[in-house]
């Protein structure tokens, strides 16, 4: 496939130790071609760190803690949020 969605969220769980670790993905398309391998990082800064969610396609309704119902402005999130927190802002313009 040459389809390429930016942005990807992946959720992980399970015991992930504070800090910066590396990961690997290996995955098929529908059609069950190999994806190219993707290495990089990711960090954990907190084992109880509250993440939240921004997009222009957003509610500041909502909690904001769901990359499905993400809160639409960067001010929502931060006022929303219950620290220790990390707050992620898809691409887009935004009013500050």
């Amino acid at each position: 496939s040459h389809t390429k969605v930016l942005n990807d969220t992946v959720s992980l769980s399970g015991n992930l130790p504070v800090g910066k670790s590396t990961f690997r993905l290996d995955a098929k398309d529908t059609f069950g071609q190999s994806i190219t391998q993707i290495n990089g990082t990711y960090l954990v800064l907190n084992s109880n760190t509250s993440i939240y969610y921004v997009s222009t396609l957003g509610n500041d309704s909502s909690s904001g803690n769901l990359s499905s119902a993400p809160k639409q402005s960067i001010q929502s999130a931060i006022s929303g949020a219950i620290p220790p927190a990390a707050i992620f802002i898809a691409v887009g313009e935004y009013s500050v």
